[in-house]
């Protein structure tokens, strides 16, 4: 058992094991409890998106000792070969127990961590920060059992430091994607949850950088209002996940017939008026 608390060095499968709402799941628990209950007994398989993601968050947070202890990078070689055989075996040989990138998603991530080290003011935010930083607590207003895991705290400096690849890191696209993707529910979750563990943690910044060459970096915090809407969210979340628990039942879709509502631009092509 886990008590609640700031717990930094928790492996990463022992707090996905963890039994409490994340922020993660607060988007799966948006669309349906069915949803989120079938993703946890059934969890999605490891993408290269994901794998690229976890590399850059050790090679970029943690330093390139801890990059090369827990990655390797494979090399270029053609297995059908005899000798490609035998130099795959001999690299999975000497690499056994890390999480194997392939050469291509190996330089990603190290262009993505390069173009971190180059920016005026990342390395300055990153240094002296705990990084993957999980925190576990209870909603103080639900009771909800909660986790979240930051990629960078800096308790004493009263901010928690996001790490995001994304298509397009310019602020106009990174503001779509902070809405779209729950970045904005996320803040809110780990300041919630921070605030809860008794830190007086009030910022929360996000670190973007481009997939793709010149591999950009964007450096934002968020407006008021994105974390309004975060926290409206995640308190919603948190009141859902509890009723759950309680009633034992995580049900899908309503069960109902369901008038639809236009999304907004189909709203605003309907009223269009032609003014030609």
């Amino acid at each position: 058992m886990i008590s609640t608390g700031f717990h930094p060095g928790l492996p990463f499968p022992d707090y996905l094991a963890l039994d409490r709402l994340s922020p993660s799941g607060a988007k799966l628990l948006g669309r349906s409890p069915a949803h989120y209950r079938h993703n946890r007994t059934h969890p999605a398989a490891e993408t290269a998106a994901l794998r690229s993601g976890k590399g850059l968050h050790s090679l970029a947070l943690e330093g390139p000792d801890a990059f090369a202890a827990a990655f390797a990078k494979a090399p270029e070689c053609d297995r059908r070969t005899k000798e490609g055989k035998a130099l795959w075996a001999d690299f999975t040989a000497a690499c056994e127990g890390k999480t194997i990138l392939t050469a291509t998603e190996g330089e990603l991530v190290e262009s993505m961590a390069a173009a971190i080290a180059a920016h005026p003011l990342a390395p300055a935010l990153l240094e002296g920060g705990t990084p993957e930083l999980s925190m576990i607590w209870d909603d103080p207003e639900t009771g909800c059992p909660c986790r979240g895991r930051a990629d960078l705290a800096r308790l004493e400096a009263g901010a928690i430091l996001d790490l995001k690849t994304t298509l397009d890191a310019s602020p106009a696209a990174f503001a779509r994607s902070v809405m779209s993707f729950g970045y904005a529910t996320q803040a809110a979750a780990y300041l919630s949850g921070a605030t809860a563990l008794g830190a007086d943690v009030r910022d929360f910044i996000i670190l973007a950088v481009e997939k793709s060459a010149p591999f950009a970096v964007g450096i934002y915090r968020l407006p008021d209002a994105a974390l309004e809407l975060g926290r409206r969210r995640w308190r919603e979340a948190c009141e859902l996940y509890a009723a759950c628990l309680e009633s034992g039942c995580w049900p899908g879709y309503p069960e109902t017939i369901t008038e639809l509502a236009l999304p907004n631009w189909a709203m605003a092509e309907l009223y269009e008026t032609d003014e030609g």
